[in-house]
């Protein structure tokens, strides 16, 4: 909480770290995925769609599972210049702009792109804490599961593309669905 209200306590920044904040939300990506697609390369906007998907589910299902308060539930000395009803751990933002990004980064293949990513991944996180909704134990949260959920694409998306590629349509309805239901179980529980 003292560097939570630490970083409040530095002026004139609220407009700049909802900028960062701003490339870590879902709504940014959902506008770069169909750019990515359509005008970039089709492979890498369909992978960052799928990588969004999971990266969103994992965080949802967590914050369920630990049910962590935010820095301005618990403290008034902490503003929240952002509101979220969500609980805090681990950091969505953290989350997904350690997916995201680092995927990028990764699809890019240029030597500038992964300190460029690490940099805007640490800023999209540091926002976060100056906004009030993260303590930083959050942002380790999201950048830990983030990291992990990254490492397993690279691990295993191939195989799994590969694999739901020879199923047939109606296989891949199916499962889509039966995933959708497991994430709303899990969300109602």
């Amino acid at each position: 909480l003292n560097l939570v209200a630490a970083l409040q306590s530095l002026p004139g920044l609220q407009g700049v770290m909802a900028a960062f904040t701003f490339l870590g939300n879902e709504e940014f990506f959902l506008f770069v995925m169909p750019v990515l697609y359509w005008c970039v390369n089709a492979e890498v906007g369909a992978q960052a769609a799928v990588l969004l998907i999971f990266s969103n589910g994992l965080s949802n299902l967590l914050k369920l599972g630990f049910a962590w308060p935010r820095p301005y539930w618990i403290d008034p000395r902490v503003s929240a210049f952002s509101a979220e009803p969500s609980y805090g751990q681990p950091s969505s933002h953290a989350l997904n702009a350690t997916v995201m990004w680092g995927y990028l980064a990764s699809a890019a293949g240029r030597r500038w792109a992964w300190p460029a990513a690490v940099v805007l991944i640490g800023l999209i996180a540091l926002s976060r804490a100056y906004l009030g909704v993260h303590f930083p134990s959050n942002l380790l949260g999201g950048w830990l599961f983030g990291g992990l959920l990254l490492w397993a694409f690279w691990r295993w998306g191939q195989g799994i593309t590969a694999w739901l590629a020879g199923l047939s349509l109606r296989a891949q309805l199916g499962l889509a669905l039966a995933v959708s239901l497991a994430y709303l179980a899990a969300s109602a529980s």
